[in-house]
């Protein structure tokens, strides 16, 4: 994935983590880092995951930001687009 994909979605985490955290909480930077590096190994350009929908079959799309902030379920497919 090329650096700006990453930046804009290490930008996205660090705002959502930081509104899901406590007061005085810190972000875990060695995390971040981690996460950081399997982006940059992504081959997904557009940072979007392809998730198939093992009851229906359908491919749907889903930012790689909302998966890790907020984990994925089957019943949440249907508010990502399907891919064509």
């Amino acid at each position: 994935m090329n650096n700006k994909k990453v930046n804009e979605i290490m930008q996205k985490l660090r705002e959502g983590w930081r509104k899901k955290q406590s007061k005085g909480a810190k972000l875990d930077y060695i995390f971040l880092k981690a996460i950081r590096k399997l982006l940059e190994l992504c081959p997904d350009e557009d940072g979007l995951k392809r998730v198939v929908d093992g009851a229906t079959g359908n491919t749907h799309l889903v930012p790689i930001e909302d998966m890790l902030l907020n984990g994925l379920k089957q019943q949440d497919l249907k508010n990502y687009p399907r891919e064509s």
